[in-house]
């Protein structure tokens, strides 16, 4: 687990300055303090600096720093990640080629790896989670790749001065100057979704390589121009871009998985599998353990094959703590539990570091205890897993509830005249909704505010197909919403239809961009912010192939999310802690932006801010604050959104 950083600088540019390089490089140490080098390459009369930040897991010998070369000299490369399965393809090898192995790390096996097969094949191979450049000075070719559910970041992108790549965004700062070149397209995504997604970053020119993809790019060959679009970048002539895999081909629409007893056994033994396989470290492994099923589960495997520490946040306000649902299950599991019960000023005291951390704007706010969680594992172990991606690949999110059992109904809704529904809709009272809510939604565990209500009711008026249905259950804000200055109107649908099976459709399509761009991204910052490798095993590949090619109705019954993960972890702990009612990884951000965090709030919506970068609507802006301080309206997510674009954009 690691930081990377690789540019490429044109003979004449006045960027090819070393101090300026070593700036940013020191930008993202804390992905990996155990050891950095850059090395100084020229290639055609053009400068190459390639850096690496080290977090030694695996061959803790100084012998598996990077960059590392090949034993001929040939190739280089830098890598982000783990590969869990790199022994075994080690073996593999071995059968094939007289390698002469000088250490015993990952990445010198994935070095070997990529000098031996064809990329594709190769990448195919790999169970782990990674990012990496790897150089063949000879044909004078990189080769970038990032691993299947884009666990791994990498950002790219070229100008008339430069080629470069790095793991973090702060790796371009100096170079590119942010605050003149932000992408209007990115921002307004991001106030949507509350992040960036691929392959769009918040600085125009710089993209971020997609999930389970790789491109190939000949450096001779680099045509020195600004790209402020992935296509034209992508189809420049000098880079060859692919997916080397993607789960709508893995998904077999005519032999589906039906038999529930096997498929409750199968995913057991490849989850199972997964935890085993992710436990390789030459240093502790623990556990994050938020008292939800999910990492209660991992647990439950990690603990047969070593006793482990498992750590967990807890709040103050009792309506957001779900410590002792934590410590609870870790006293049945019999691990080494740690947990923090955070006050108000504990969490408050994180978010002047959430800059520094994320380097790009972000706006989910459980990012702040995922940062907690990550501290407090920190101080005992550089290695911890999770539970992130059980709710995309096993239906656990309220949207699959939601679109189980009335999807159907709208449809019906769809197919009347909407005007005339539409005012049916504003006639229901709110208590009904309340009642729907309450009584359909398993893990529905807050009574809902008229101004929340109003919300779904606004969301069930836009819906006008499944795409429509999905962007109304993951938007924040409409995509003709006026509080945007310069309104782009063409948004790209993220709802991805694979099959005939809707819920499963819904789930594809969170995996394809809000597991990445939101979850995996605010684990991985949050995390390697504190030098702590986070690893999930619910997205191994094997899990994922399989999972995908289960119906939903067996994933979600009778109103019940993830039944397959509670089925399994039945055999661990009682059914009444498994089928609880949960609250979730979130905080009272609403309070506190109203109470205790008020004056930094208005100070970061105020109208010289705004000014400054000119993208919103003051007026708009005025208004939701506003509402939100009068408790006429819950805007929460809707100010942390703007109040972290401001936050970063002061901080540039």
């Amino acid at each position: 687990m690691c930081g990377f950083l690789f540019f490429y600088f044109k003979n004449n540019s006045s960027l090819n300055n070393n101090n300026l390089i070593y700036r940013n490089f020191n930008k993202f140490k804390h992905r990996g303090p155990d050891n950095s080098n850059i090395e100084k390459i020229t290639i055609d009369h053009n400068t190459l600096f390639i850096g690496h930040h080290r977090l030694s897991i695996i061959d803790l010998n100084q012998r598996s720093n990077q960059p590392m070369n090949s034993n001929d000299l040939r190739y280089k490369i830098i890598f982000n990640g783990e590969i869990y399965n790199h022994n075994d393809l080690r073996n593999e090898l071995n059968r094939s080629y007289n390698i002469p192995w000088l250490g015993t790390s990952d990445t010198e096996t994935l070095l070997y790896l990529l000098i031996h097969l064809p990329i594709e094949i190769a990448l195919n191979k790999l169970i782990g989670m990674f990012s990496f450049v790897f150089l063949d000075l000879k044909e004078k070719k990189i080769t970038i790749a990032r691993d299947r559910a884009g666990e791994k970041p990498l950002y790219f992108g070229v100008n008339e001065d430069f080629f470069g790549l790095s793991s973090d965004l702060a790796g371009f700062s100096d170079i590119i100057d942010f605050k003149k070149n932000i992408s209007n397209d990115a921002f307004q995504k991001y106030l949507q979704y509350n992040y960036v997604p691929s392959p769009l970053s918040i600085i125009n020119g710089i993209f971020k390589l997609p999930p389970s993809s790789y491109a190939e790019i000949k450096i001779n060959k680099i045509l020195f121009n600004k790209y402020n679009d992935f296509n034209s970048l992508i189809n420049s002539g000098f880079i060859n871009f692919n997916y080397y895999w993607k789960i709508e081909d893995k998904i077999d629409k005519q032999n589906l998985h039906t038999n529930s007893e096997d498929i409750i056994k199968n995913t057991e033994n490849l989850i199972n599998e997964s935890v085993k396989s992710q436990l390789i470290s030459d240093v502790p492994v623990g556990a994050f353990l938020s008292g939800g099923n999910d990492s209660a589960l991992i647990v439950a495997n990690m603990q047969k094959y070593q006793k482990t520490d498992t750590f967990t946040i807890g709040f103050d306000e009792k309506e957001y703590d779900e410590s002792t649902n934590a410590k609870q299950i870790s006293k049945i599991l019999n691990t080494n539990h740690n947990e923090l019960i955070c006050n108000k000023e504990d969490a408050q005291n994180i978010i002047p570091k959430i800059q520094a951390a994320f380097s790009e704007p972000f706006a989910d706010s459980s990012q702040i205890p995922t940062m907690l969680v990550s501290k407090l594992a920190s101080s005992k172990v550089k290695v911890a897993l999770s539970g992130d991606g059980g709710d995309e690949v096993f239906g656990g999110y309220n949207r699959y509830i939601i679109a189980s059992k009335y999807w159907n109904f709208i449809k019906i809704y769809l197919s009347v005249s909407n005007k005339y529904l539409e005012n049916i809709i504003d006639l229901i009272p709110n208590y009904f909704f309340k009642f729907l809510l309450k009584n359909n939604l398993s893990n529905y565990s807050r009574n809902s505010s008229d101004s929340q209500i109003n919300s779904i009711k606004k969301k069930l008026k836009e819906i006008k197909n499944e795409g429509s249905f999905y962007e109304s259950m993951i938007s924040q804000y409409p995509t003709n919403c006026k509080i945007f200055n310069n309104l782009i109107k063409s948004q790209k649908n993220k709802y991805l239809k694979v099959s005939n099976d809707f819920i499963n459709n819904l789930m594809i399509s969170d995996f394809k961009s809000y597991l990445p761009d939101d979850i995996l991204c605010k684990v991985d910052r949050s995390s390697m912010f504190y030098s702590l490798e986070l690893r999930s095993p619910y997205l191994d590949k094997r899990i994922l192939e399989y999972s995908y090619n289960l119906p939903s109705k067996i994933k979600l019954k009778n109103n019940i999310s993830k039944v397959i993960i509670k089925l399994i972890l039945e055999k661990y702990i009682p059914k009444e802690i498994i089928y609880n009612k949960k609250s979730g990884f979130s905080i009272p951000i609403s309070s506190w932006i109203k109470k205790d965090l008020r004056d930094w709030s208005e100070e970061l919506l105020n109208k010289k801010i705004l000014e400054k970068h000119n993208l919103l609507n003051y007026k708009y802006v005025k208004s939701i604050k506003d509402e939100h301080f009068s408790n006429i309206k819950n805007n929460e997510h809707k100010l942390w959104s703007i109040i972290q674009f401001n936050s970063w954009y002061e901080n540039l």
